[in-house]
Formats: C-alpha cells, structure tokens, sequence
C-alpha cells in the first residue's frame, strides 16, 4: 500500500488537525522509537491500518513530529491509559536509553472537547498566526 504524500497549508493543516481530533483521533507529539514502536506495533506498516497513522509537519510547530492516530482497542491495549477515551494527546520524550511518555493531555470534565481541540493547536502552533486564531475561535 503506497504512502500518500499532502502538501497543506496553515489552514488547512489546522483544519485537518481539527477534524481528525473531533473523530476519534488522538495527537501524539514527539519523536524518535516509542512513536516508531507505536507505528510498528498497532498501525504496521504497509497494511491498512496504517492510514490511521500520520505525520502532520509544518513549519509553525517547533522541531518534533506531531502525529495522528486512530483510537482503537489495540491502542488503547498498548497504552493502558485510565480515562483513554477522553485521551487527546500525548507528548513523547525520547532519551538515550529511555522512551517516556512525559504528558497525557485529556479532555477535562468541564472543557468541550472543541475547546479541549483549540487549546492544544494553539498550544504547538510556534507562534499562532493571527488567521489561525480565528479558526480556533470558531471551535469555542
């Protein structure tokens, strides 16, 4: 199954954040083996399952890689993180010798999930274009 290669810009690479966010997607945002064994291991490569893994780059995020991946029971197995359906992100930090999952961000009790969605994208978004505030607006 060939790779599928999009050029987008700011808006629409918020948009899509937006949308696989609010469809059951979580963002992974790191770099190095703990996303790579996540990749291999619930989304392999060269399989159908791995559609419902992405990199999303673009030069208003800082120097790592954000990630997109489909909630499903394998991922959830793997994690085994309380409260993994109001999971919205993960940050990765990869050391020399140790892979650590240093933040779960979750969809608060009293947050909508729109506003869960605005917050994090603003948050890795270095720095927030003006147009782009205006996008999340409409989520709130």
């Amino acid at each position: 199954m060939p790779n599928r290669l999009e050029f987008l810009n700011e808006v629409e690479t918020v948009k899509k954040l937006i949308t696989k966010l609010q469809s059951d997607y979580i963002m992974i945002v790191g770099e190095g083996r703990l996303v790579q064994w996540i990749e291999d291991t619930v989304y392999p490569p060269g399989t159908s399952k791995n559609a419902d893994f992405e990199l999303i780059s673009h030069p208003t995020f800082p120097h790592f890689g954000v990630f997109l991946a489909k909630k499903n029971a394998d991922l959830k197995a793997l994690l085994q993180i309380k409260d993994f359906e109001n999971l919205l992100a993960l940050e990765i930090a990869d050391s020399f010798d140790n892979n650590l999952i240093t933040q779960a961000i979750f969809i608060k009790p009293e947050q909508t999930k729109d506003k869960a969605i605005s917050q994090l994208i603003n948050n890795i978004m270095i720095p927030t274009p003006d147009h782009i505030y205006d996008l999340l607006e409409e989520l709130r």
